[in-house]
């Protein structure tokens, strides 16, 4: 049963898994898990004859951990895809020879992620998945939020990836519902580019970084609502966006981190390792894992396709950007950081990063050299097929590789990034 205020994104409601006419599975390249009830079912008919069986203990086995959320993997095979399904038709073999039942919780319910604050459940989607990121993208008003239709969240399987009660003690927890209207309210500032309106978030959570952050002391209700106030002042936003306008930030250091958590053995053989690849050979250069890279020609050459390609594809590219974020404000609680800057510095590295492996795809060269080329529904098109692939492959690797999350969070804090001043230098990315 559904309660009145329940939520989803309009795209999530009409998202449909295309099956075997998917262009990347989500049947590879990850660590699959089985709760407890799933591997006892599966093991109970599928150990039942010789070769099944003989399958079923080489590619499952339990964690050998207290945890019946965990409790087994499926190991992919030597293909790096899941054992179980078939190679001509890309299907899973247990749905279809023993029913949905059959399939674990994330098998089961993937791309789809269950929030609940309080008594409101909210349905999102994982941009891992290529449908989801291409429904994610398609216009401005696929994240807008709308009733959950109950037939949505029926399935038994589903499991809470984020709760939070009502009377959590935390100031922090209590205003998070507070935040990301703010949050959302800014991203909804349709007249000024996304850049500002991050920056304005930025500036927010700055100003009450002393006094609103987790497990703070010295929280004041009064200081929180005077600075929420002070975002509705038409002339205020206009001062700080052009405040953001006229800063001076080279994008040379932010570019250089990215390049830094991009490169080395940690990404190989992720969803990321062939285009990146690619990127690399288009630069005419070598990702030889040195300890001190040489990025300069890096820089140079990516500065110079920015500048161009924001000329054709700057309105479009925009409004990916703005959907991603409204997705991963709705998907993402704030309170999964421990202070509103640091969460916004979050979300702006996966911009900047997206932005640089967007503008520098190969299939843009061509473009880049030509001062003549105009903007046509034809490559509109493919600019939108270039960025669905990079934003699913970016975000797979992030959610089914926790190297690169751990990548971006060390090389963040050894560069010492964690200050609005910062900030700033990835917006200008």
């Amino acid at each position: 049963m559904t309660h009145p205020s329940d939520l989803t994104l309009r795209f999530v409601t009409d998202f449909e898994c295309t099956g075997g006419d998917c262009p990347d599975h989500c049947c590879q390249g990850w660590r699959i898990i089985l709760d407890q009830e799933t591997y006892q079912k599966m093991e109970s008919v599928l150990t039942l004859e010789k070769k099944q069986r003989q399958k079923f203990r080489a590619h499952i086995s339990p964690t050998k951990i207290a945890d019946t959320a965990n409790f087994a993997t499926i190991t992919m095979g030597d293909d790096g895809r899941c054992p179980y399904q078939d190679k001509s038709s890309g299907l899973c073999e247990i749905h279809a020879d023993l029913g949905e039942s059959y399939l674990g919780q994330v098998c089961s319910i993937y791309p789809r992620q269950l929030n609940r604050v309080g008594e409101r459940t909210e349905l999102s989607l994982s941009l891992s998945c290529p449908e989801a990121a291409k429904a994610c993208l398609a216009a401005a008003e696929a994240v807008e939020p709308v009733a959950l239709p109950p037939e949505l969240v029926a399935n038994e399987k589903y499991f809470l990836t984020h709760q939070q009660d009502d009377d959590h003690p935390d100031p922090y927890f209590q205003h998070s519902d507070l935040v990301r209207q703010v949050f959302w309210q800014l991203l909804s500032l349709a007249d000024l580019p996304l850049a500002s309106r991050l920056f304005i978030g930025a500036y927010f959570a700055n100003r009450v970084a002393p006094f609103f952050h987790g497990g703070t002391q010295t929280f004041d209700s009064n200081l929180l609502a005077d600075e929420v106030d002070r975002l509705g002042q038409a002339e205020l936003l206009t001062q700080w966006h052009q405040q953001y306008q006229e800063t001076q930030a080279g994008g040379g250091l932010a570019i250089s981190i990215i390049l830094t958590i991009l490169v080395g053995k940690g990404r190989q053989n992720t969803s990321l390792s062939g285009s990146l690849e690619d990127i690399w050979r288009n630069y005419e250069w070598s990702d030889d894992c040195a300890e001190a890279p040489n990025f300069s020609g890096v820089l140079d050459q990516y500065s110079m396709r920015q500048k161009r390609l924001e000329i054709l594809f700057g309105e479009q590219h925009d409004r990916h950007m703005t959907n991603f974020c409204f997705n991963h404000i709705f998907r993402e609680p704030s309170t999964t950081a421990p202070t509103l800057l640091s969460y916004l510095q979050n979300l702006c590295i996966r911009r900047a990063i997206l932005r640089f492996l967007v503008f520098s795809s190969p299939r843009w060269n061509g473009i880049v050299a030509d001062d003549g080329a105009v903007l046509t529904p034809e490559l509109a098109a493919e600019f939108e097929n270039v960025s669905v692939e990079m934003f699913y492959r970016f975000s797979r690797t992030i959610e089914h590789d926790s190297t690169l999350t751990a990548k971006i969070q060390k090389t963040l804090a050894e560069q010492d990034m964690e200050s609005l001043a910062h900030l700033v230098l990835l917006l200008k990315v």
